[in-house]
């Protein structure tokens, strides 16, 4: 008898090579997810001259692919920073300009600083206070004819910027915000430098209306009246009825 020595062999069910194939597959994309993780993330700082400044509602005339830069500043450095979702803020010195955008238009808005001394200030609160408070006109005995007078006293100026101010600064802001990314430092550096006179020209008037209409609230109250409501707290906002005796 001839014993044959051929081994037997059994094949591997369909089944079991799937389960095995996609364990592979499982297992090569987790660790190439882990390896990925842990990599360090490369990070590219992009000079300010290369920034290209995009519209908030377009991007301009630029065809490349989207860039992102903020320019993190303080409320109080000078310098042109996003603001808002369609607005930017320019600021010089004491004056600052908001540049607004309502699709491809935009409208320029000022604002002035330290334009009024904290005296000022301080009348012009007690003015709001008497026409608005009985009790603050009967703590301080003030006169229908006194209140007359309060009541002339024009109120807080809004900042403005007449035609040919509003046209250069459009031009300039144009020059910065569209034109080429070369070209932005000297652009800034124009635009802020206009600002500020423009400002200080604009601020000077303001300054002048502000310390006439101070002068007409001092004349219609009497000097023991302002220090009456002083005394009562109203420098700091408090409540005549609170502080200071009814009948005082």
């Amino acid at each position: 008898m001839i014993e044959s020595t051929q081994s037997n062999t059994r094949d591997i069910p369909v089944w079991l090579t799937a389960i095995v194939v996609l364990a592979c597959v499982i297992g090569g994309g987790w660790m190439t997810v882990w390896y990925l993780r842990d990599r360090p993330r490369q990070v590219v700082e992009i000079p300010d001259d290369q920034v290209v400044a995009v519209s908030p509602n377009n991007r301009g005339n630029y065809k490349g692919p989207a860039i992102a830069k903020t320019r993190s500043l303080s409320t109080e450095v000078d310098g042109i920073q996003p603001w808002a979702r369609a607005s930017f803020r320019a600021k010089s010195g004491n004056t600052i300009l908001f540049v607004n955008y309502s699709g491809q238009k935009f409208d320029l808005v000022p604002q002035y600083l330290n334009t009024r001394t904290p005296e000022e200030v301080d009348l012009a609160v007690m003015r709001m206070s008497v026409m608005n408070d009985p009790t603050w006109r009967d703590n301080l005995k003030v006169t229908n004819e006194q209140l007359d007078k309060l009541k002339k006293v024009p109120g807080p100026q809004s900042p403005k910027l007449d035609p040919a101010d509003k046209a250069t600064l459009t031009q300039l802001w144009t020059a910065y915000h569209d034109g080429p990314a070369a070209g932005k430092a000297a652009a800034e550096k124009n635009l802020l430098a206009t600002l500020a006179t423009i400002g200080q020209k604009n601020a000077a008037t303001i300054r002048t209306f502000e310390s006439t209409r101070a002068q007409l609230i001092r004349e219609a109250l009497t000097p023991e009246q302002i220090q009456q409501y002083r005394a009562g707290g109203g420098t700091g906002g408090a409540a005549p009825g609170k502080t200071l005796n009814a009948r005082g």
